[in-house]
């Protein structure tokens, strides 16, 4: 939880910041007019021309020039999206390369990457269940993903490839971004309203209830909590909120943070 709350202060403070100074024998100085985009792992940074801070062997770090648009992975692992929708790789023994062969890659979540055409793809495998999807989420070993007809789907834990409808979604276009968590799915609209699918949560027929936790939001992220994991809000004003415990989980409870 420290480490996940470390990552967002960090972008939080930094993300509009052009930084300069040293992290793990990584300077930024010379770097001072870039910002970072985005941060996968510890010391893994995109920079806001595309270009790449990550570690070699776990302790040299290295610049990697280039046109990537997105990263998502973890400390010496992960994916990235080019500007020009290619797959791009990075692991502890070598910095981010294009993938041959790839193209019209739309989004990129944990290892999983979604097509244009709706397809989803982990590595080179194609799921076989999925099409016509419109938006991914990957995060501790869950997936879900939404469909172009609204279907919200879950991944079934103990059996991949296999997906549990958790509702449909009225105007999936509408749908932002998205993020999972131990049988949650936040979705983040474009007007701000922040919904909750939970697979606990369900009515007297079995019907999963949305539960709307917060408005006028611009990011969400799952992070895991004792005794209730939390969602951390972003608001458009530049706050930074959690969600509280138990009963509290469908309430914005704790601040302390602006972006």
């Amino acid at each position: 939880m420290k480490r996940m709350l470390y990552i967002l202060v960090l972008f939080s403070m930094l993300a509009g910041l052009g930084f300069a100074g040293t992290t793990q024998g990584i300077a930024f100085a010379e770097e001072s007019e870039l910002q970072i985009k985005d941060i996968a792992g510890r010391n893994t940074y995109l920079m806001s021309d595309g270009s790449m801070w990550s570690l070699i062997d776990g302790r040299h770090a290295i610049r990697t020039p280039g046109t990537v648009a997105a990263i998502s992975g973890y400390e010496y692992r992960g994916i990235g999206m080019t500007k020009d929708g290619r797959l791009a790789e990075w692991d502890i023994g070598k910095g981010p390369q294009v993938v041959p062969g790839t193209s019209g890659v739309k989004q990129i979540a944990g290892s999983y990457w979604l097509k244009s055409d709706g397809t989803v793809w982990f590595g080179n495998e194609k799921a076989k269940s999925l099409s016509g999807i419109m938006l991914i989420a990957n995060a501790d070993q869950e997936f879900a993903a939404l469909s172009s007809n609204g279907e919200l789907l879950l991944e079934d834990n103990y059996k991949r490839g296999q997906f549990k409808k958790l509702g449909i979604v009225e105007s999936p276009v509408t749908v932002k971004s998205m993020t999972v968590h131990s049988g949650r799915v936040a979705l983040l609209h474009d007007n701000g309203d922040v919904v909750v699918y939970e697979t606990s949560n369900f009515d007297d027929n079995g019907r999963i209830i949305p539960v709307t936790v917060a408005q006028n939001a611009v990011h969400i992220v799952y992070v895991s909590n004792e005794p209730t994991d939390l969602l951390i809000v972003t608001l458009k004003d530049g706050t930074v909120w959690t969600t509280g415990v138990y009963k509290d989980r469908w309430k914005l409870k704790e601040t302390g943070l602006r972006t």
